[in-house]
């Protein structure tokens, strides 16, 4: 009987590898069947050997991100950018130096990370960019870290912040929205455009606050709203929506405060009827997943009020549209919202990603201690008072 076998979708041959963690299904990253079961072979050998001995083999960073990891992607929509990522990071990309491809995994630290990212940051990449290449990196030794010997305890920057919701406070929204208003006076300066400039920077900032808005009223993802149709607006009362989440394939009917009652049934009767859709300008609307307008907008727009600044990152972590989201849930768990009534409305697939939100709600334990303290507490600072003989000197 083979040790390897075909998977639908690729060319290249996989192999079943049974450790004291489990089955698990690795690719041998050729396309040859003969060479592909003398790979399975010694990788069955190697690990039945670990195990007996207690010792895992070595794999280079370039073997764990190229051969075992990115074969697992193929299929993605995303796997272009996953596999440049990756490149990136095994330093097969020509003028950077990576982590170095023949570095042992195991021999990686955070100092390493440190220097990787200090050098795409000065190639210009974005940190969000570079977060998504840690990425890879995270998942890649969370997939072989029990089949390889692997750094203990490796902590990788970007999983630091990793499932903290990053709300923007009452005061910075209600900024936000203040910076966006599109009834602020309008300011060129030295801009170009092929259309009637103020009429064009106009539609923007309209779209920029609408789109705000929405997301701040219903706690959806940026692509959700940018890709809504009229056709899923009760275009009769503008009470609710249907939404459909593209991310983890469910649909839900959403009901609207009167903020954005008001404000899509404004959009309606400004509409562009070429369009079927509420945000026609937005590339979303077109292409689910490029970049927008409205996003650069937002993005500015937090700039200018400094959100992200040195003192709030510190607090926050570094906070972007999809803090309009967290924005969403965490007004209503301060307000005793369920966390079974909050993952419906956020779309999310398994209580498990709701959970984030769970510390986020007055702890019942603080209320009750408190209310004890209150009939217990009778001594208190006394106000005070300025000697006027004294000031009158």
């Amino acid at each position: 009987m083979s040790l390897v076998y075909k998977r639908e979708g690729s060319d290249y041959w996989y192999f079943n590898l049974n450790t004291d963690a489990g089955r698990r299904r690795l690719s041998t990253g050729v396309k040859d069947k003969r060479e592909a079961e003398r790979i399975a072979a010694e990788k069955i050998r190697l690990t039945r050997d670990a195990e007996m001995f207690g010792i895992l083999p070595e794999v280079t960073i370039e073997e764990a991100l190229l051969i075992h990891y990115l074969p697992l992607k193929k299929k993605l929509r995303g796997y272009p950018a996953i596999k440049r990522g990756c490149e990136l990071l095994a330093g097969k990309v020509p003028g950077v130096k990576g982590l170095g491809g023949k570095t042992k995994f195991h021999r990686l630290n955070e100092l390493d990370l440190a220097k990787y990212r200090a050098e795409r940051e000065a190639m210009g990449a974005r940190p969000n960019t570079i977060d998504r290449e840690m990425a890879y990196l995270s998942n890649a030794y969370h997939t072989l870290r029990t089949a390889y010997r692997m750094p203990v305890a490796m902590k990788f920057p970007m999983e630091r912040d990793k499932g903290k919701p990053r709300p923007l406070t009452e005061h910075e929204e209600q900024a936000l929205l203040l910076r966006l208003n599109p009834l602020q006076p309008l300011v060129q300066k030295g801009a170009r455009y092929f259309v009637d400039p103020l009429a064009h920077a106009q539609r923007q900032r309209v779209d920029n606050f609408d789109l705000a808005v929405l997301l701040l009223d219903t706690g959806a993802r940026l692509g959700e709203i940018a890709s809504l149709q009229w056709a899923q607006i009760d275009t009769v009362t503008f009470a609710t929506f249907h939404l459909n989440r593209h991310k983890v394939g469910n649909f839900n009917i959403i009901a609207l405060p009167t903020r954005s009652r008001i404000m899509l049934r404004q959009r309606w009767e400004e509409r562009d009827a070429s369009s079927p859709f509420v945000f026609p300008n937005s590339d979303l609307a077109v292409n689910r997943g490029a970049k927008s307008r409205s996003t650069k907008g937002l993005r500015k727009a937090m700039a200018d009020i400094g959100i992200n600044s040195p003192d709030n990152i510190a607090i926050w972590g570094r906070r972007d549209v999809r803090s309009l989201r967290d924005t969403f849930a965490t007004k209503l768990r301060k307000r005793g919202l369920g966390l079974d009534r909050l993952q419906p409305l956020l779309g999310h697939a398994s209580p498990v990603m709701t959970a984030k939100y769970a510390a986020l709600a007055v702890h019942e334990a603080s209320v009750e201690a408190v209310a004890i303290l209150n009939t217990i507490t009778t001594t208190y600072r006394e106000p005070i008072k300025h000697d006027k003989t004294l000031s009158d000197r």
